[in-house]
């Protein structure tokens, strides 16, 4: 996700994940989606994604 004009979008990255592992998730709340099989798949990328990201971010 970004800020763009005081709103969220999603990045290119986040559309290639929605693509990839959530756009076959029922149209009913989220609370409803732990058994869906696609869902540990993206949070398993989305968890790797932000270690890699803040191991290599610099802290100042």
């Amino acid at each position: 996700m970004e800020r763009a004009s005081g709103d969220l979008r999603a990045t290119p990255a986040g559309l290639d994940l929605y693509e990839r592992h959530l756009r076959h998730l029922p149209d009913m709340a989220a609370n409803y989606w732990h058994d869906q099989p696609h869902v540990a798949d993206a949070v398993k990328e989305i968890n790797r994604t932000y270690a890699q990201a803040t191991t290599e971010t610099p802290t100042t």
